[in-house]
């Protein structure tokens, strides 16, 4: 079974209707020949959950979800995802690959006035949980993708409207 590190731009396409959620959606169980399978192993750190909650509470205020979507969003990433908790040394780490991948953006040309500042510390986290599992990041995030991939050598898949 393919072990996963899951982040928050692929959860919360299980949730909402965009671009790749059909995909995203192909990475939970199956069912198939009247039970479920598991492709996948599906892991994150406990962030997740609040990023996900924080996202979907906003879309609620806005009306572009329902109630029920939030009910049910919590539920189905306890099912579904394998959730570890965010410790001092996973912090400590993500922060040092923030800064990290800070310098390899300038350093392959993509300075810009955010390159001077440190990546996205959440961003990070996800990648440090990968690292950390040993294994492969799920994301629907570019950056972070190529930032994992060729920073800190970490097998990313990209989240696409085409793939698993």
């Amino acid at each position: 079974m393919n072990r996963l590190t899951i982040d928050a731009s692929v959860a919360l396409k299980f949730f909402r209707d965009e671009p790749g959620s059909e995909t995203a959606r192909s990475y939970l169980p199956q069912l198939r020949n009247g039970a479920f399978t598991r492709a996948y192993e599906l892991s994150a750190p406990i962030l997740l959950a609040l990023e996900v909650h924080n996202t979907l509470v906003k879309q609620l205020r806005r009306a572009a979800i329902d109630g029920e979507i939030l009910s049910l969003a919590q539920p189905t990433l306890e099912r579904y995802i394998a959730f570890d908790d965010v410790t001092q040394t996973l912090v400590e780490r993500a922060r040092m690959m923030s800064l990290t991948a800070s310098a390899w953006a300038r350093g392959q040309g993509l300075a810009t006035d955010q390159s001077r500042v440190p990546f996205n510390i959440y961003d990070c986290i996800y990648i440090a949980h990968a690292e950390r599992n040993r294994t492969t990041l799920l994301t629907a995030d570019g950056e972070q993708a190529k930032i994992a991939r060729q920073t800190f050598g970490l097998s990313v898949e990209l989240l696409t409207s085409t793939n698993p």
